[in-house]
């Protein structure tokens, strides 16, 4: 993320992680399906 950084973007204002996906998945619409970006890039959990 430093090209952000580069140009001079608040430190709030950062994302706290970046996703690159191949494709978003849509509504028949065309509309994005927020719920199910969220379940594509939700971190593994953490076993013990």
């Amino acid at each position: 993320m430093e090209f952000l950084r580069r140009k001079k973007i608040s430190s709030y204002k950062l994302p706290e992680r970046l996703a690159i996906v191949e494709s978003l998945p849509r509504t028949p619409a065309g509309k994005m399906l927020k719920w199910a970006v969220r379940a594509q890039i939700q971190p593994e959990p953490v076993r013990a």
